[in-house]
């Protein structure tokens, strides 16, 4: 059973790229980000606040724990597309330089067997 693998590195990097940008806006978070009034000094308000508080600090934390999964996944993704392209980059030259060599030995043994 034989196998074919393609990979377009350049897709593959295209790729990482749009993902490491979907979170590059992080500005609807700023608002988030900073300390809201209080609703009142009475026990109602406090718990409310105190459940507004900790639900508006998870969606921050939420967002920015995706910005660093798709920044570490851009990174991850480009580094793969590079090592492979890297390698298929040189096997390719190994194969030419195997190739060119063969070349020159044929020439060299017909040129050798024009001269007997």
């Amino acid at each position: 059973m034989s196998s074919n693998t393609k990979l377009d590195t350049d897709v593959v990097k295209a790729s990482a790229t749009a993902l490491g940008r979907i979170m590059d806006d992080m500005s609807a978070f700023t608002a988030l980000r900073a300390d809201w009034p209080k609703l009142g000094n009475f026990d109602l308000a406090t718990q409310l606040d105190a459940i507004v508080d900790d639900r508006r600090r998870g969606v921050v934390a939420h967002a920015d724990q995706l910005k660093t999964a798709l920044d570490e996944m851009d990174r991850a993704l480009t580094k793969i597309a590079t090592e492979i392209q890297s390698i298929d980059d040189g096997a390719a030259a190994k194969i030419n330089a195997v190739v060119a060599d063969l070349r020159t030995r044929v020439r060299d043994d017909l040129a050798a067997l024009s001269q007997v």
